[in-house]
């Protein structure tokens, strides 16, 4: 009920409306890396996009023409605007100057 009055307010408004479903660990799972939306799955299926930041493993340090960063992270984006086109990926870093896609 709550994400079909945020819609109607967005078409009602012409505003974006941002949701943010973080992942948690689910320690009750089998599973040694199991993770769930903290909003649950049902939020899933009322967005018209979808955006998924994530944070893996460790790299060398990396110079992207913008900054050079010192990070231990491989970071990436996911896109996906709907489920008849292709997801878009794309790696990006934080540093003192901002965000740098690479």
């Amino acid at each position: 009920q709550i994400s079909a009055q945020l819609k109607k307010l967005s078409e009602i408004h012409h505003i974006p409306i941002v949701v943010i479903n973080q992942v948690t660990a689910d320690f009750s799972a089998k599973e040694d890396s199991s993770f769930r939306p903290a909003l649950g799955l049902s939020w899933e299926s009322c967005v018209n996009q979808s955006y998924l930041l994530t944070r893996q493993g460790k790299t060398k340090s990396t110079f992207t023409g913008r900054c050079h960063t010192p990070s231990n992270f491989q970071r990436s984006i996911l896109c996906r605007i709907s489920s008849r086109f292709p997801t878009i990926e794309a790696g990006y870093s934080i540093c003192d100057k901002g965000v740098s896609i690479l």
